[in-house]
């Protein structure tokens, strides 16, 4: 599991010099936030899915956007990083086994079934064993770098709802 957090805290500057009732004010940042947090899991989602080729339709799945927009104005990204099975990564059966990701991970001796990759323990028929793949371990530099870019999307989707609202 991991989690990134947005908050209005970096709109200060900017909030203090707009003289604008509480309620529209309150609803600037409080479109600001949504649309940062939609495009902040979107994000994820594609560089994740980017750095370890498994499909967007099953990235999709695992993400969970939480917003908060009371008194406090802020959103979190969530996005679960439980290990998934090879079956979804695109594997192709080949001459010594199984090759998932575009030739990026190989199992030797496994075979595919029921859309999933498995591979035999021992010599005998069972027991076989689900192979899965660790998103956790690829997960780090994809949410850092959207986390880094939060902050700059934050303040262009407030200059964006400023202009709606004000100027509608």
């Amino acid at each position: 599991m991991s989690e990134i957090f947005i908050n209005a805290n970096g709109l200060n500057k900017a909030v203090e010099k707009l003289r604008l009732p509480d309620e529209t004010l309150q609803k600037i940042i409080n479109r600001a936030i949504a649309q940062t947090a939609r495009w902040g899991l979107q994000r994820a989602i594609s560089l994740l899915g980017k750095a370890t080729r498994v499909s967007a339709k099953k990235l999709k799945t695992r993400g969970r956007i939480d917003i908060k927009h009371a008194e406090a104005g802020y959103a979190s990204i969530w996005l679960g990083l439980d290990d998934v099975g090879l079956g979804h990564m695109k594997p192709r059966k080949t001459k010594t086994g199984i090759k998932a990701a575009a030739g990026k991970i190989m199992v030797p001796g496994g075979f595919i079934a029921k859309k999933n990759v498995f591979k035999r323990r021992g010599k005998n028929r069972v027991p076989i064993d689900k192979q899965m793949f660790a998103l956790h371990e690829h997960a780090e530099p994809a949410l850092r770098q959207v986390a880094d870019e939060v902050s700059l999307r934050l303040q262009e989707n407030f200059d964006r709802a400023y202009e709606a609202i004000v100027y509608k």
